[in-house]
């Protein structure tokens, strides 16, 4: 993944788009792609702001555009990205592409469920991407949506820049 345009697109790709609230698998409101509810304040003010331009209506009530569920996306994910840094600077240290895996996970898991994975910080700490990789597989997260957490395990274990993480399939 060679940037934030191919982080999005997978993010989008993994989550799947839903326009009004739904429960996720672990039972948190949650609406576009992947984003739990409530919405920031500043999250908020800027979707009024948006629907009172267009007449769309307000808050969550009405069924959301796939822009507008890109644009809480970039929000969110912009957020998440800030925080791991501030958590894990490390990360700046790894090759971009395997930031983005870690940025994926950030977005889908929560920052603090994240940073359970100690051992797979160690790993990437070390240059162990095989080691992280299993790390990443040897959890919860991999349990419950196995086929994401196999495709970002294996580009983890790649030890070529994987200039195909894109949308893969």
């Amino acid at each position: 993944m060679h940037n934030m345009k191919e982080l999005i697109e997978s993010i989008k790709k993994h989550e799947g788009f839903v326009a009004t609230v739904y429960q996720c698998s672990e039972g948190f409101d949650t609406i576009g792609y992947g984003t739990r509810l409530p919405l920031t304040d500043f999250e908020y003010l800027d979707l009024a702001d948006s629907r009172i331009m267009t007449g769309f209506g307000t808050g969550t009530d009405f069924p959301l555009s796939e822009s507008e569920a890109e644009y809480l996306l970039k929000s969110r994910l912009s957020d998440i990205t800030k925080e791991i840094v501030s958590q894990k600077p490390l990360i700046l240290k790894l090759p971009l592409f395997k930031q983005m895996i870690v940025y994926e996970m950030g977005y889908q898991l929560g920052v603090p469920k994240l940073m359970g994975f100690k051992k797979m910080f160690r790993a990437l700490e070390g240059g162990y991407y095989t080691l992280a990789s299993k790390e990443m597989l040897n959890s919860k997260w991999a349990y419950q949506t196995p086929s994401r957490a196999k495709e970002l395990a294996l580009k983890m274990a790649s030890a070529v820049n994987d200039a195909s993480f894109d949308v893969v399939n």
